[in-house]
């Protein structure tokens, strides 16, 4: 009868411990979990920000794109032209 006893002492002593490591694990993991989202969000929120601030230094910093000048009636690359400035000349300025 004693032996049964300090059987089922063990078995409830190794139950209660199991369940105490048991619950000390789940603890750890969730904890690992917690830091792995937080490095997850840290490193979205650097990517997010540097994609940010690349966008704002591209819009405020960029050149302004080269307009070609289109010649209309009034304007004076077309005043030329009528001028005969743009023919073709013979000889080697012509490109031969």
């Amino acid at each position: 009868m004693e032996e049964r006893a300090v059987l089922l002492l063990l078995l409830a002593a190794g139950a209660i411990g199991g369940v105490y490591f048991l619950i000390i694990g789940i603890r750890a993991i969730l904890q690992l979990l917690a830091v792995i989202i937080r490095i997850i969000i840290l490193v979205l929120l650097i990517v997010l920000g540097g994609m940010y601030l690349a966008k704002w230094v591209d819009k405020y910093t960029k050149e302004p794109d080269l307009q070609l000048e289109q010649p209309d009636e009034e304007s004076a690359l077309a005043r030329e032209e009528e001028n005969g400035l743009y023919k073709e000349r013979p000889g080697w300025l012509a490109g031969q």
